[in-house]
């Protein structure tokens, strides 16, 4: 025979933020003393970004879907880039961060124009998410993701010139939206490393055209 011990629990919450000093440009650091759901004090070691915007969203993504004016099937642009963190390439969705004063969408569609040189008249936003964690096991980083749809792309047309910054090298990708799932898992075959948000992204497509039982 099981019983059940009711046990009173209360909302966690921190009581203190000690800073660890550091002599880094977009890194803080910081211990987060806090209580548990029992009472009972417990420390958390964060890193924060120091670029957080007025607005409390540090960073955007864009997922672009471009159509074209031929019958080609939808792309989505990717990019890729050297991290240091992880020594190698990593698959990402175009993104940056959000400067000051400045909205999220706006943000979208210069950090769009800067890293892929896209840029349009006929642009479409068609979701922003609520503001989601990057990594909450280690940072209060967060961001928003912005879909956006580009119509009238003409195929035939050159890849545009980029408007990078200074030590930024990234290669830019269309990839068959619908095809994502296999166009990444190729990608990590070649060694490189997917964005876990895209892994993801490209999971949920792949699983609603495939899966349709589990819905």
């Amino acid at each position: 025979m099981f019983r059940t011990i009711a046990r009173s629990m209360s909302k966690p919450f921190i009581e203190s933020v000690e800073t660890i000093p550091t002599n880094t440009k977009f890194l803080g650091l910081e211990t987060l003393h806090w209580k548990d759901q029992e009472g009972k004090a417990r420390k958390w070691e964060n890193a924060y970004r120091t670029t957080r915007s007025e607005g409390g969203i540090d960073a955007v993504s864009i997922a672009a879907i471009l159509k074209y004016t031929s019958n080609r099937p939808t792309d989505i642009v990717l990019i890729n880039q050297y991290r240091p963190p992880h020594d190698t390439q990593v698959v990402e969705m175009p993104a940056g961060l959000v400067d000051p004063k400045e909205d999220v969408r706006t943000c979208a569609i210069r950090e769009l124009y800067e890293e892929t040189g896209i840029k349009s008249d006929n642009v479409k936003i068609i979701d922003e998410t609520p503001t989601i964690a990057n990594d909450p096991g280690m940072s209060n980083a967060n961001m928003r993701n912005v879909t956006l749809v580009v119509d009238g792309i003409d195929e035939k047309a050159a890849m545009p010139e980029q408007h990078l910054d200074d030590g930024e090298h990234i290669t830019v990708h269309r990839v068959p939206l619908a095809q994502l799932l296999e166009k990444l898992n190729e990608f990590s075959n070649q060694g490189m490393i997917v964005d876990a948000r895209l892994q993801h992204f490209a999971l949920g497509m792949h699983l609603a055209r495939t899966q349709k039982s589990l819905f």
